[in-house]
């Protein structure tokens, strides 16, 4: 009888034991599974972040670009201005290109009215 129960016994432990390691086997595998799942999220959610950093940087260098564009600009436009010696033509590249905006105040005006505007940089 004793043995009998003892055989009982260590069945039930066998049982239970082989019961444990199945769940947990399926515990690890959901695990990983679930840890796939995190990486994959987590890595596109880290590319799409990288590509808006891009984007984002790219609009907001242009306008820098363009800027530094039209400075450059600014030499070979002030020569067309034939009243302007070329003492008054170094003068007044100085003052243009030393101030972002005087530089876009230059490209926003036109003939007389840019060359009146260029007089006026002089005098100051």
């Amino acid at each position: 009888m004793e043995e009998e129960r003892q055989q009982s016994d260590d069945d039930s432990l066998g049982e239970l034991t082989e019961v444990s390691r199945d769940a947990h086997s399926t515990t690890n595998k959901r695990k990983r599974r679930n840890n796939h799942i995190v990486e994959e999220d987590f890595s596109s959610a880290a590319t799409l972040l990288g590509d808006k950093l891009v984007e984002a940087s790219a609009i907001l260098v242009q306008p820098q670009v363009d800027l530094q564009d039209k400075t450059a600009k600014v030499s070979s436009e002030l020569s067309e201005i034939h009243s302007l010696s070329e003492t008054e033509r170094f003068k007044v590249l100085g003052k243009i290109i030393g101030e972002p905006a005087a530089v876009l105040t230059f490209w926003n005006l036109e003939g007389e009215e840019r060359e009146t505007w260029v007089r006026f940089m002089l005098e100051e």
